[in-house]
């Protein structure tokens, strides 16, 4: 039995071309088809007047590991948040992955990709730190997953800050292990034991710098506050800096200098964890997030570029969802921009006050309404 979904009169945002276009786009049964294929006769009418139509978000760094982690949220509550797919950031290692995907990532309605924590156990809980020793490092094991499970797991990831990590040695041993696996690494930056070039100078082609405009010790700054040259070479490189904003890794006054010098993030992710999920003023959800960033002057498109087709390539989806066009999945977000004053804070209580917000109101996801704000779509 076929079913349509016409999402009509929207403002869609194309995160390629960067192109704002008013058109229609129609969903049958999953599938993102050509509008001239209305069948009049069975198809639903969303009217998207006045709204931004993309295709779904993705959260590129949450943590997930519901159950297993005192972190974790439970990943289908991104939904009401716009996200239709979520990666998670390293909260599973090789001891307990398993449990990871047959629990939550099989049983989710998202599309979930990982990082596996190259320590085994994970991130447990805020009080029980990682060992990012080589000592510890299960590596014919870890080497078992990524055979086992290609699709799911996307990286390594290591927590490369003061206390959990000692040099860059650490660092390194991870970077070789994935290099011989044959994979990529997902790398926690705050507060670093090293200077932050040397950790972009140590990174490769679709590694992941994460917490790029963190404040704490080492930052992505020279002392005369421009960008140090060894983030641009690494960009050049392929290097892919996250935001991942978080409640501890973000600051201000960095990532205004870093956006003025034209280094903007890749990818925006919330790292959302339990603490912070639904609560401001902090991560609270990724559109808020993205809310600052354009408050912060970033473009629309940009944003949108760097909330699906960016974290969509390294997911390597990018033949399924990403883009609304016919053939792809219909994984959709329809979206509002308010103005509305709100307050950021930064890892040091500095507030930011944004005068645009980014708020979701509907959420699709394989086709199907997963999502939809109680003041949206009235007949």
């Amino acid at each position: 039995m076929k079913r349509q979904l016409l999402i009509k009169n929207g403002t869609v945002v194309d995160p390629v071309t960067k192109a704002l276009t008013k058109r229609d786009v129609l969903l049958e049964n999953g599938i993102i088809i050509d509008v001239s294929e209305k069948d009049d006769s069975i198809v639903k009418e969303i009217d998207a007047s006045g709204h931004f139509v993309s295709p779904g978000w993705v959260d590129f760094h949450c943590h997930i590991f519901y159950g297993g982690s005192g972190l974790a949220i439970n990943p289908d509550v991104l939904v009401s948040t716009g996200v239709t797919s979520a990666v998670d950031a390293g909260t599973a290692g090789c001891a307990n992955f398993r449990i990871f995907n047959d629990g939550i990532i099989r049983a989710s309605s998202l599309d979930i990709k990982c990082y596996l924590n190259v320590y085994g156990a994970g991130q447990i809980d805020d009080n029980i730190s990682e060992i990012f020793n080589k000592r510890f490092y299960k590596v014919e094991e870890i080497r078992r997953l990524f055979r086992e499970f290609p699709d799911t797991l996307l990286g390594l990831k290591i927590r490369f800050s003061k206390g959990i990590a000692d040099t860059l040695e650490d660092l390194k041993d991870v970077v070789n292990i994935a290099k011989d696996i044959e994979t990529n690494v997902c790398v926690h930056t705050t507060d670093p034991p090293c200077d932050m070039a040397e950790i972009a100078d140590t990174l490769r082609k679709d590694d992941v710098f994460c917490h790029c405009y963190h404040g704490r010790g080492n930052t992505i700054l020279a002392d005369d506050g421009k960008v140090k040259s060894s983030m641009f070479d690494a960009k050049k490189r392929g290097v892919i800096f996250d935001s991942c904003n978080g409640m501890g890794n973000f600051s201000i006054d960095v990532c205004r200098s870093a956006l003025e010098q034209n280094f903007y993030p890749d990818i925006i992710s919330s790292d959302l964890t339990a603490d912070k999920v639904n609560f401001s003023p902090y991560a609270k959800s990724l559109p808020f997030v993205m809310s600052k960033y354009l408050s912060l002057g970033m473009p629309l498109a940009d944003i949108i570029h760097a909330v699906t087709t960016a974290p969509v390539r390294l997911m390597k989806m990018g033949r399924k969802i990403g883009l609304l066009q016919s053939g792809m999945q219909a994984d959709v977000t329809i979206f509002k921009i308010e103005e509305r004053k709100h307050v950021h804070l930064d890892f040091a209580q500095v507030p930011y006050e944004a005068n645009k917000l980014i708020v979701p109101v509907m959420t699709i996801k394989n086709g199907f309404i997963d999502f939809c704000s109680a003041d949206f779509a009235l007949y």
